[in-house]
């Protein structure tokens, strides 16, 4: 039973990584990053993200949210009778890696308020979802 959890889980986080990494893939080829930018260097990063349109961090947070509602029905599918907590626990590592992206790469802080906010909520109706006849 601790396996089906855990793979629920683990299921759920791929399916929401899988959706994000589309979404990035997505936002930079409408928005690409300079050529030239170096990732490792804090104050380059935040040039650019000053430099990026609103439109790119929306089209960005919508992914992020769908990768939340995906991963939390995908958990939830697997689980169903743990849907409630296998859809919090992933969005809760969900919300623990947008952390760690939120404080390695500068965003708008209506961004970070908006993913703090709702990416748990998300993942929790995705599993809602799931379990839905």
């Amino acid at each position: 039973m601790i396996v089906k959890r855990i793979g629920a889980v683990l299921a759920g986080v791929l399916t929401a990584w899988l959706i994000v990494f589309i979404g990035d893939t997505v936002t930079h080829l409408f928005f690409p990053p300079p050529e030239n930018i170096d990732f490792h260097d804090q104050e380059a990063l935040k040039i650019f993200a000053e430099s990026i349109p609103w439109q790119s961090f929306v089209i960005m947070m919508l992914f992020w949210l769908l990768a939340a509602f995906a991963g939390g029905f995908v958990s939830a599918k697997i689980n169903k009778p743990s849907w409630k907590r296998a859809s919090i626990v992933t969005g809760s590592i969900l919300l623990a890696g947008t952390i760690l992206n939120l404080i390695l790469i500068p965003h708008p802080l209506w961004l970070i308020a908006t993913s703090l906010i709702l990416i748990v909520p998300s993942a929790y109706m995705g599993g809602k979802t799931a379990t839905l006849k």
